[in-house]
């Protein structure tokens, strides 16, 4: 029976990879799943997006199954490269998501395009546009790699790879009768949405996590509850949907189908483990690999401090309140 490891947010934390890589969890197995959000947040998004790119290479070389779909900050990534002079936090990013993705293009383009001035991370957007050919997703789309301007080709040698794996992330894949998604995206005018899928008790914690940090209650709009997922379309052809973006690892069932919520190295659930999903085509099993995040915690500090002391001191924080109260 073929076993799948399925990956959660990543968000950047490489450490996260060489856990699972140490532990030989990729050598075991028959495919790998994941659940977009590779990048963004974390210290080393051009690296995880890299050592996935490779990943998939290798395991399809190997006749392996390797599929990846895209999440909000892959979507993120995209625009702020297709537009750097518009603020991101226009378009309805947080503050530390803003920053992440500054990170990570930091990390793909180096110091030349995005540094600190004045304590902040500042896009040069004439730099990028100077160094990608103004319609270098087209190409991407099409399989032309050729997307650097005379004279960056050498300076940027694994740019055109990287990018690529990422432009041509879909938004849904298919493994037997599971679905891969980052999370269900609802049509919103012109555009289509991502929303969170939470049940009620994930949803009075979210209130809960706005209540301690001084803002109003989350916005219940920004979901969607498991009811409402089971009775939209998404089901018609599938029996089993994974899904990223909540950082939890609840599973939902109704009728013989199940939502099943992929976890992250930044956790929201009170683990402190590398968590590891696996998926036999049946039965889905969870276990946490032994991660001391302190490293991680270290780097976020000096990167992007906004993005631990919101996402993941905070939520740290309710959790440990919840289970004394339990």
């Amino acid at each position: 029976m073929a076993r799948y490891l399925v990956l959660g947010d990543i968000h950047g934390d490489k450490r996260y990879l060489d856990i699972l890589e140490a532990g030989r969890v990729f050598e075991r197995l028959d495919g790998v799943l994941a659940t977009g959000d590779i990048g963004g947040y974390g210290p080393d998004s051009f690296d995880c997006y890299r050592f996935l790119m490779n990943l998939k290479r290798k395991f399809e070389a190997d006749g392996k199954i390797f599929k990846a779909v895209r999440g909000n900050h892959e979507d993120y990534l995209e625009l702020k490269l297709q537009n750097p002079e518009i603020p991101l936090a226009g378009e309805g990013v947080s503050k530390p998501a803003e920053i992440g993705i500054l990170l990570t293009i930091g990390q793909f383009f180096g110091e030349d395009v995005c540094r600190k001035v004045d304590g902040e991370l500042a896009l040069y957007g004439a730099k990028i546009n100077s160094i990608l050919k103004s319609d270098w997703q087209a190409r991407l789309r099409s399989g032309n790699k050729d997307i650097l301007n005379p004279g960056y080709s050498k300076k940027y040698t694994e740019l055109p790879e990287v990018l690529s794996f990422i432009v041509n992330l879909p938004e849904e894949e298919r493994i037997g009768r599971a679905k891969l998604m980052h999370s269900v995206r609802v049509k919103s005018g012109k555009e289509r949405k991502l929303k969170y899928v939470m049940g009620e008790e994930q949803l009075k914690y979210m209130d809960a996590v706005s209540q301690h940090s001084k803002k109003r209650n989350f916005d219940r709009k920004r979901c969607l509850t498991p009811d409402q997922v089971f009775e939209s379309g998404v089901f018609d052809d599938c029996d089993v949907l994974f899904l990223g973006h909540t950082h939890t690892s609840d599973v939902y069932r109704r009728d013989g189908k199940r939502i099943v919520m992929v976890n992250s190295p930044f956790r929201r659930d009170g683990g402190t483990g590398a968590p590891v999903l696996i998926y036999d085509g049946g039965l889905v099993c969870r276990k946490d690999l032994e991660y001391d995040f302190k490293e991680t915690e270290r780097k976020l500090r000096e990167v992007n401090p906004k993005f631990l002391e919101n996402q993941v001191e905070l939520y740290r924080s309710v959790k440990r309140e919840w289970q004394v109260k339990a």
